[in-house]
Order: C-alpha cells, then sequence, then structure tokens
C-alpha cells in the first residue's frame, strides 16, 4: 500500500510492520478449505489465550468455538448467526490468499520499523504452508526499503504480541522507534 501511494505522490515518509511475513514465507501453494477449517480455532484460542484442549466437548471447531465464546458472554444464537458467523472465516481466508499471491513490485522510499515477535511461531502454520525462517524477514524487508531499517524484538508470538499481556512492551518499543525515526 505504501508503494501505491507513493507511486500517487503521497509522502510516506515510515513503514511499521508487527511480526509481517514477507512474502517468500508464502511460497507454498494455497491450502485447503479443509486445512484452514482445522487452523482456524487453534490460531484464534492462541491469539486469546485459550487452551483449545480445555473447552468442552464440540468446541474445537470454529463454528463450536464461536457457539462456545457467545455462550460464554451470555449471548444468544441470535446474537451470532447468520452472515457474521462466517464472515471472519472468511475475511481470513481471502486474506491468507492475497498473501500467497502478492509480491512487492517495487522498493519502498523510506525507512521501516520491524517488530519481530520474540517467540516461536507456533507449529500450525506449517499446515497452511508457511514457511518461516530464522532472519528472512529481516533480510526481505530490508532489501525492499530505501531508508533505515529499526529491528525490534518483543515478547509474544505472531498471533499473541498484540494481546493485552504484551501490550506495554509494545508500546515502549513503539515509542522508542518513533523517537528514533524523527
Amino acid at each position: 500500500m505504501a508503494l501505491q501511494l507513493q507511486r500517487l505522490g503521497d509522502r510516506v515518509e515510515t513503514i511499521v510492520m508487527f511480526d509481517s511475513h514477507p512474502p517468500s514465507c508464502y511460497a507454498g501453494p494455497i491450502p485447503s478449505a479443509e486445512a484452514y477449517a482445522l487452523v482456524l480455532p487453534r490460531l484464534a484460542c492462541r491469539a486469546m489465550g485459550i487452551d483449545l484442549d480445555t473447552l468442552p466437548e464440540g468446541s474445537q471447531s470454529w463454528e463450536g468455538l464461536q457457539r462456545h465464546l457467545m455462550e460464554r458472554a451470555g449471548l444468544g444464537a441470535a446474537d451470532w448467526e447468520g452472515d457474521d458467523a462466517g464472515g471472519f472465516e472468511q475475511a481470513w481466508m481471502h486474506h491468507h490468499h492475497a498473501l500467497k499471491r502478492h509480491r512487492p513490485t517495487g522498493t519502498f522510499l523510506g525507512d521501516l520499523v520491524y517488530f519481530e515477535a520474540h517467540e516461536p511461531q507456533p507449529e500450525f502454520i506449517s499446515e497452511l504452508n508457511i514457511s518461516v525462517e530464522a532472519g528472512i524477514a529481516e533480510r526481505e524487508w530490508k532489501r525492499l526499503c530505501t531508508g533505515g531499517f529499526q529491528h525490534l524484538r518483543v515478547p509474544g508470538d505472531h498471533y499473541t504480541l498484540l494481546s493485552e499481556r504484551n501490550a506495554p512492551a509494545i508500546g515502549d518499543a513503539l515509542l522508542k522507534a518513533m523517537s528514533v525515526s524523527r
């Protein structure tokens, strides 16, 4: 998006990325609908800090997990059924498909601040044909910008770095990064 804005003549000085996997990590084939269906509940539970294995029977599927969370929040079926029930799943799949297809077509003329999650990637990302090797993000993103490059390691993994428990560390790192880039 920053490249598109720059091509239109807009001024974009800095990009901030939160554990964004570079394009080469998505080089494998697009996963099947079944693979997405198996991974989504695990991804959602990880992001929310919930142990999927401790949930009641029938809560391990995406639909079951949604039902369990809504019931836990005191909401009834009428509050969550319909188009919204599958909306997140579809949006996530479309997002992932776009990541599989998109490749940057130029070099960003500016600075890049890259926040890398400190904890290892969850094992289920390989089921989505995502392959993240050590150091790849810094090498690839640095190559795609002409300005300064700040690489900051922050707590969490790809799905938990923006969680409530990691927010203070992310905030401190963001303030530090922004003061350096000015």
